[in-house]
């Protein structure tokens, strides 16, 4: 054991180093009698570098290999980094192919899907550029390229579906490869700008959050929208212009007239027969998100890392598990009460220390231990589990004390409630930044406040279904072991905020695929139903296939051994999973149909000043009415061709 305290504190970053004689504290004995802990703290600057030269140097010292292990919060934030990359270049390495097998069956072609792959690793690639130059500025968590590979490879991916598809429509029957690609910019190309600016804005609120792993995830994720609409609105126009008819290149006739109508009819009878009935069906797909989202009901939140959620591969998480397992008394449960006195002001310190010792819930309290001339030390445990109900109204009253110098708290609940109260205190306008951003850009998307106000409803409905199934099965231990993660007392406090921002941004992502579809046909003289039943006619295949491509890179997360990034794929694949199919099978086209005309209602006002803001849709272009999936038919072309295999 001196050995290991040697080293350490003969490291120029370690400012203290405790033993169990310096800090008297019985909690840093096994209940065996084996095992002790040694606690040095260490500075946040060059905590890799720290850890590494540890590591090191332990493995080196053959008294010390295989008998000592590094872990704590500093060294789990390390090996966390590491284990984040290693998983993700595993991830990388499955999904890149599926995503291509699968493009091909979509696309029935190999050159479109090539091209639509292209533009999720280049997405990626600018995406992690822009990273490097925010790094020269601020701190990013590494918990930022996880979205960033998942969330860059299926945007560019989707929006590429969706301008490649109506591109390879626009060819048949144009007069040349220009004329398509204008008539496929001037929709889809519109289509796919509102829906990067719809996810852009709903991630706009995690940047009013303090906590770098937040704001690191709003920062990635806005960079990898911009990449993503950089790729399909520059760089893919000029790809197609390129390539033309040679789009088709490797795309037998046999594989694009296979099976051309069957779910472009059968969107229409979905639709028709919800909006026969859609009261009830409006109740019924309400009623079984809000059965999704009850374990919410009994959700608790967490700010410390369990053994569980910790990879048991690495040093931290062993040293965790057996700081539960052996050890009577977890370290982990301690508080420190840092007071602001000098050292002349044992007496006082002493008066504050009995009082906490007399708070109700305080299991023990150490004596005062002077730090330097300025700050003393009191080590108290609570009587309940770290951030239980009991241990943070413990907290409280504690932090009630008067005394005559100033004091704080650390610790596993005392940091906890910290940072629930500062994700409490900025929850709200970031919330509102969420909701305003989406309503405006949908309010110009569709010239309508009833719609943008609807789908925020629908919206917070799946992903409130999509949390409580994260919570049904990381928190309630359902399912848990088919994702290779165990049961958790809680779930992680800051992954509800990036699900909730990432999760609201990628249901409204198909909420414009086809709300532009709908109005597109409601622009053109049909009525409120039969431009709903035509949406979802010409939108129900790419709105399903981009759901697929978009599912399998976010499912990409899962392969994480890290618990948190379990949590926030499951959740956003769920999230595009019920959003393509409850939200948008059953609740837009039943709420749709409820509100008839009222859909298309705003102010007057509003309607004046969106008619002077929104350019209005060239109908030059031939195909211009063509809405998202649906191709320029011409009379040359109707019988030959039918409806478009691609949409």
């Amino acid at each position: 054991m001196q050995a290991a305290i040697d080293i350490l504190r003969h490291r120029r970053e370690v400012r203290q180093v405790l033993d169990y004689h310096s800090a008297a504290n019985p909690a840093l004995i096994s209940r065996d009698g084996h095992q002790t802990v040694l606690l040095a703290k260490v500075g946040r600057v060059v905590e890799k570098e720290v850890v590494s030269e540890l590591q090191k140097q332990l493995a080196d010292n053959p008294d010390l290999a295989g008998h000592v292990r590094l872990g704590g919060p500093t060294v789990a934030d390390v090996q966390g980094a590491e284990v984040v990359i290693h998983d993700l270049t595993f991830a990388e390495m499955i999904v890149f192919p599926l995503l291509f097998g699968l493009l091909i069956i979509i696309f029935r072609g190999v050159v479109a899907a090539l091209v639509a792959l292209v533009g999720g690793a280049t997405c990626v690639l600018l995406a992690l550029l822009g990273m490097r130059i925010v790094l020269q500025f601020t701190a990013m968590s590494v918990y930022g390229l996880n979205l960033t590979f998942a969330l860059g490879l299926g945007l560019s991916i989707d929006f590429s579906l969706l301008i490649v598809s109506r591109f390879r429509q626009q060819l048949v029957g144009a007069s040349d490869a220009t004329a398509a690609l204008r008539a496929t910019m001037v929709t889809a190309g519109r289509t796919v700008l509102f829906s990067g600016l719809t996810i852009a804005s709903a991630l706009l609120g995690l940047l009013i959050f303090p906590q770098e792993v937040l704001h690191s995830m709003g920062i990635a994720g806005i960079l990898v929208t911009a990449s993503a609409l950089c790729y399909a609105l520059l760089i893919l126009p000029a790809i197609l212009s390129a390539l033309g008819g040679r789009i088709e290149l490797f795309a037998p006739l046999r594989w694009q007239r296979r099976d051309q109508d069957p779910t472009a009819a059968r969107w229409r009878r979905i639709a028709d027969r919800v909006m026969r009935r859609p009261a009830l069906s409006a109740m019924l797909a309400a009623a079984a998100l809000m059965l999704l989202a009850s374990p919410l009901l009994d959700v608790r939140f967490t700010s410390i890392l369990t053994p569980d959620s910790l990879p048991a591969a690495v040093s931290s998480g062993q040293v965790a598990q057996a700081m539960n397992r052996d050890f009577s008394a977890p370290i982990s449960d301690e508080e420190q009460i840092i007071v602001d006195a000098p050292a002349d002001a044992g007496a006082d310190v002493g008066t504050l220390a009995n009082k906490v010792r007399a708070v109700a819930g305080v299991a023990s309290v150490a004596p005062p231990r002077l730090l330097d001339d300025r700050h003393w030390l009191i080590a108290m445990t609570p009587g309940g589990a770290p951030i239980s109900a009991a241990s943070r109204a413990t907290i409280d009253r504690v932090e009630r004390l008067a005394s005559p110098y100033g004091f704080r708290l650390t610790g596993p609940t005392a940091d906890a409630l910290a940072l629930n109260r500062s994700l409490g205190k900025h929850l709200l306008p970031a919330a509102a930044v969420l909701m305003a951003a989406t309503i405006l850009v949908l309010f110009m998307m569709t010239r309508s406040v009833v719609l943008p106000a609807k789908a925020v409803v629908m919206n917070a409905l799946s992903l409130g279904a999509a949390l409580g199934s994260v919570a049904f099965v990381f928190q309630e231990g359902h399912l848990a072991g088919l994702l290779g993660a165990a049961k958790q007392d809680a779930l992680d406090s800051t992954s509800p905020i990036v699900l909730a921002a990432v999760a609201f941004g990628l249901s409204t992502d198909y909420g414009v695929f086809l709300l532009g579809r709908i109005k597109e046909s409601h622009d053109d003289g049909e009525d409120n139903r039969e431009a709903v039943a035509t949406g979802y006619k010409h939108t129900g295949r790419i709105v399903t296939s981009a759901a697929g491509l978009l599912c399998l890179s976010m499912s990409a997360l899962l392969f994480s051994r890290v618990v948190f990034v379990k949590e926030l794929g499951l959740g956003a694949t769920l999230a595009v999973i019920l959003d393509a199919t409850i939200v948008r099978a059953v609740l837009v086209p039943s709420l749709m149909t409820l509100l008839g005309h009222r859909n298309w209602w705003a102010p007057s006002l509003l309607r004046t000043l969106h008619a002077r803001l929104s350019p209005r849709r060239s109908d030059s272009a031939p195909g211009a009415n063509a809405g998202p999936g649906e191709k320029q038919v011409t009379p040359a072309n109707e019988k030959a061709f039918g409806e478009s295999p691609y949409a």
